[in-house]
């Protein structure tokens, strides 16, 4: 649901995307985006005359200018879309979209026609977490063992949560109910 146009929703059924611009009494479905869905990210950014969204699928990056009724795919490096996440702020004329590809995480600051790989990080992310209130803020889930964060859009990152065994010297999840159920077993 567009977080300022609440008539304007996008929704995902088996491979093909659908767009309604009456708060989801109508549905149609969008020509271009194929495959299973990843996510969506509403721009902030654009004019609200002319919404500007992305359909993240396993066949890609799909971008439309006009509020879904049209939409064009992204050029990205291939290999498995594994997550995507989508960032913007209207007061500091902010997008960033990010995207997990294989074992590798791409940023674009254009609205996906340019991407660069972010180095420094590597696994094949199963989320990827943005938010609008500051797009150079990514979180990115590795496996469900691992959460590494950047503040600088992807130019470094800290680890954040790491528990895959007690015994790790990265282990740091507080002693709870979890971890003694979870991990009572693996020292």
């Amino acid at each position: 649901i567009h977080p300022v146009h609440a008539d304007t929703m996008l929704a995902a059924s088996g491979s093909s995307v659908y767009r309604s611009i009456n708060g989801g009494t109508n549905w149609t479905q969008a020509s271009g985006p194929s495959g299973t869905l990843i996510g969506f990210h509403f721009d902030r950014t654009s004019p609200d005359a002319a919404v500007t969204c992305f359909a993240a699928t396993s066949d890609g990056v799909w971008r439309s200018d006009d509020g879904g009724a049209t939409w064009t795919i992204k050029t990205l490096p291939s290999g498995t879309f594994t997550s995507f996440a989508g960032a913007s702020n209207k007061a500091t004329n902010t997008i960033i979209l990010y995207s997990g590809i294989g074992s590798s995480i791409y940023r674009s600051i254009d609205k996906g026609d340019n991407w660069t790989l972010l180095t420094g990080i590597s696994g094949t992310t199963t989320y990827l977490l943005a938010s609008d209130v500051n797009p150079d803020i990514i979180w990115a889930c590795f496996s469900g063992t691992t959460v590494r964060r950047s503040v600088n859009a992807g130019d470094s990152w800290t680890s954040s949560l790491y528990h895959p065994k007690m015994s790790d010297s990265g282990f740091n999840l507080e002693h709870n109910y979890f971890t003694s159920y979870m991990y009572q077993n693996n020292g």
